[in-house]
């Protein structure tokens, strides 16, 4: 059984999506090589289970179980010194605080596998300092010149895409050493035969992580009409969207309410739906159009009108627009130039 760090869970050995059976066969291909694992992945995909999924079959475990070295590396935004002090430790007088001798994360995990969720929070010089670290080079303690290694096996989460990372988040050559094995999570739409097994999980862990549990709960897990609003809901958020649903579901059974508002308030908690995307042509219809006489400069236009469209949008705000059109701010400016657009001053 894997758990993520939200407390969702899914069981391996029930997964029947082509989609999730080939992400799991791919780690078990990966598992027993000590070289970095870069997971990809919407939030609330379950990154952290399959984490530990990767660490369960493979020989980078000083024992069985989820206590193992995971590291949230959002803590580390405001407070980059924290983050070396963390990974590589510190002797004592290293800096205001540090009274006595502390052994780092790193060093605690040899022969172990070590997990950064968010890797993209890691600011460049700590980059740098784990690169030397994965690479063998070794690491020091802060306010210490000894150099130490540790035989770990290194596994990061994130859900930025690749484009943004290589754009301006990571260090070029850090990402080279940490994507060696890229895996791409599927998000719970991609999975819709998962969805019966994810729900029945998510509702039976969130009666005890909410500390509740209200006769006739069970009755909700295969309840037709909630089950097919989740088959049907685009759940942006994937797992953490059925976790609200769970939990909203409990508070009103416990309080008494009707089955129907029991329901639908689990179905409301799920989240709006994403507005709906034009649909793609199909072959058939396009096969109509041809021939064409230049599809190069028909896709240009397509393009420069979205890029225009978001700039309008976003009142010329280019790092704005980027983000209306879920690429990074480089490629957008990049893609103006390339369609055609005069790159006006920013905004």
């Amino acid at each position: 059984m894997g758990s993520d760090d939200d407390g969702h869970v899914w069981d391996p050995a029930r997964v029947k999506s082509a989609a999730l059976r080939e992400a799991l066969s791919t780690l078990e291909e990966w598992a027993p090589l000590r070289v970095p694992v870069l997971l990809v992945g919407e939030r609330g995909t379950g990154k952290t289970t399959l984490a530990n999924f990767l660490r369960s079959m493979s020989p980078f475990q000083k024992a069985q179980g989820t206590n193992w070295p995971t590291v949230v590396c959002g803590q580390f935004r405001v407070n980059p010194e924290l983050a070396r002090s963390e990974l590589f430790g510190h002797v004592e007088g290293a800096f205001t605080g540090a009274t006595k001798v502390r052994p780092g994360l790193l060093e605690q995990a040899d022969g172990d596998t070590v997990f950064f969720d968010e890797i993209a929070d890691i600011d460049r010089d700590t980059q740098r300092l784990l690169m030397a670290a994965i690479e063998g080079r070794g690491f020091q303690r802060l306010g210490d010149v000894k150099v130490r290694h540790s035989n770990f096996r290194l596994v990061c989460a994130t859900n930025r895409s690749l484009a943004e990372l290589r754009d301006d988040v990571l260090d070029l050559d850090f990402m080279d050493r940490i994507a060696v094995f890229v895996l791409s999570v599927p998000p719970l739409r991609q999975c819709r035969e998962d969805l019966p097994d994810a729900w029945r999980l998510v509702l039976s862990r969130a009666t005890r992580s909410a500390g509740i549990s209200p006769d006739g709960w069970e009755r909700f897990v295969e309840h037709v009409t909630l089950r097919d609003a989740i088959a049907s809901h685009p759940l942006p958020g994937n797992f953490r969207d059925l976790q609200r649903a769970a939990y909203h579901l409990l508070a009103s059974l416990k309080a008494g309410r009707s089955e129907d508002r029991i329901v639908d308030g689990a179905i409301a908690a799920l989240g709006p739906r994403e507005s709906p995307r034009r649909a793609v042509p199909a072959a058939s219809e396009l096969a109509e159009l041809l021939p064409l006489e230049n599809l190069r400069a028909q896709l240009d236009e397509y393009e420069r009108s979205w890029h225009e469209a978001a700039l309008t949008k976003a009142s010329g705000n280019k790092s704005e627009a980027a983000r209306l059109l879920g690429v990074p701010r480089k490629t957008f400016e990049s893609r103006l130039r390339s369609v055609g657009r005069i790159d006006d001053p920013d905004g």
